[in-house]
């Protein structure tokens, strides 16, 4: 998937057909997901003042209106990004909110394309497992939060030690069939085992992120490392459409990360940051977006236009994605 400009040949895009990995009618999908749980779960909104979840900071000010109840706030601290909405003390959240997560339109899309998004393996294997392992046989890799599992089924095409942690029960079915490696829980993971732990989409899920870090990292070996991709908030995507990016996910997406709010949550977890860079579908999921509201098709005439000036945007470090590896 990874392709070379012609005249530019140090800089490398990624040659993705936008309908094979999000389909045709990605946005409204999206849209009618949003509007279905800022109804469903607006009772879990609130206008009191709130703490961050990150850094326990009590000043905090609005950064982006969603609707009329849901409000996107930041930490004037540490700068990570979070709902009005008062998910650390709520025990029960994880189980209100992902009750009915498979058959949300978005999830019910990333089956639908999933043929697709399997060849896309390459590129993230020989991000996460080649450019850092010289004898990648002897590694064992743990994929925290493996949904169905398609990475993992990748890896082991590989002979790569692997297995997932997953806890949503419709995923856990499907690697139940695939006969692949799972836990529900990381404390049935050895001490000191793992050479790798790769959080795929999964820490902006998380309610409390440094908790969740200081246990995988109780799990690495020396040295061991962890690879994140995560939303970044402070990105060209967001810029362009603010509370219509599709990376805002209502309830679900509870924290959004910014290069501050990052290093925050390295050195709590002491975990040294190795590299960080931004790898995004900006100028994709904006063109799903103009789709929609134009009601024309553009993805025909204009997909070498938008991976080469994604490749672009993404030097500039405000790609929609950052890759983050960290280190024991």
């Amino acid at each position: 998937m990874k392709k070379n400009f012609k005249l530019m040949s140090e800089i490398d895009y990624f040659d993705i057909d936008p309908l094979k990995f999000r389909g045709r009618g990605f946005f409204k999908k999206v849209e009618t997901d949003k509007a279905s749980y800022l109804k469903k779960f607006s009772y879990l909104t609130s206008k009191k003042n709130f703490n961050c979840p990150l850094c326990k900071n009590k000043h905090t000010r609005s950064f982006l209106k969603i609707s009329k109840n849901y409000n996107i706030l930041e930490c004037r601290n540490c700068l990570v990004k979070f709902p009005n909405v008062d998910f650390v003390k709520n025990k029960k959240y994880a189980e209100i909110i992902y009750a009915q997560y498979s058959k949300l339109n978005h999830r019910k899309n990333m089956d639908k394309t999933k043929n697709y998004r399997f060849k896309m393996m390459t590129e993230k294997y020989n991000f996460c497992i080649l450019e850092n392992f010289k004898k990648s046989k002897k590694i064992k890799v743990l994929d925290y939060g493996c949904s169905n599992g398609l990475f993992l089924q990748f890896l082991i095409t590989k002979g790569i030690n692997c297995a997932g942690l997953e806890v949503d029960e419709a995923s856990v079915q499907k690697l139940v069939k695939k006969k692949i490696k799972f836990y529900k829980d990381i404390e049935q993971i050895e001490d000191n085992s793992l050479d790798l732990c790769v959080l795929f989409d999964v820490l902006e899920h998380l309610t409390n992120p440094i908790n969740d870090l200081k246990k995988i990292r109780k799990k690495l070996k020396k040295n061991g490392k962890i690879i994140m991709y995560t939303p970044n908030i402070n990105s060209l995507s967001f810029e362009l459409m603010g509370p219509n990016q599709n990376q805002v996910y209502p309830f679900q997406h509870t924290l959004f990360f910014g290069l501050k709010s990052i290093n925050y949550l390295a050195k709590k977890t002491k975990l040294k940051i190795i590299s960080n860079a931004t790898y995004g579908l900006d100028i994709m999921d904006y063109f799903f977006m103009k789709e929609h509201l134009d009601k024309k098709k553009y993805f025909e005439k204009f997909r070498q236009f938008i991976n080469k000036t994604q490749a672009m945007v993404d030097i500039t470090g405000y790609g929609n994605h950052f890759r983050i590896i960290l280190q024991k």
